[in-house]
């Protein structure tokens, strides 16, 4: 099963001041950290549930998951719901 992938305008702009402020000290690592960022946010259309429940999913009624892109200590988490 596909699902569809929607990302909200507010992890738009997140992701965007993340990649800007990544771009300021390489810009050739900033487009490579969004080009990866988002192969994963869209891999995410094919296996949700291969991501673990997030930390804060226990104060909400949906199971809130969180895929994390990047390496070990300084990892962007992307959270969804399914």
């Amino acid at each position: 099963m596909k699902y569809r992938v929607i990302i909200q305008p507010p992890a738009v702009e997140q992701i965007v001041a993340a990649c800007a402020w990544i771009a300021e000290l390489s810009p050739h690592a900033a487009a490579g950290w969004f080009d990866g960022l988002a192969h994963a946010i869209n891999s995410l259309a094919d296996m949700p549930q291969r991501c673990g429940l997030a930390p804060e999913n226990d104060a909400f009624e949906a199971e809130i998951r969180q895929l994390l892109y990047g390496p070990p200590g300084r990892a962007y988490r992307a959270l969804f719901t399914v």
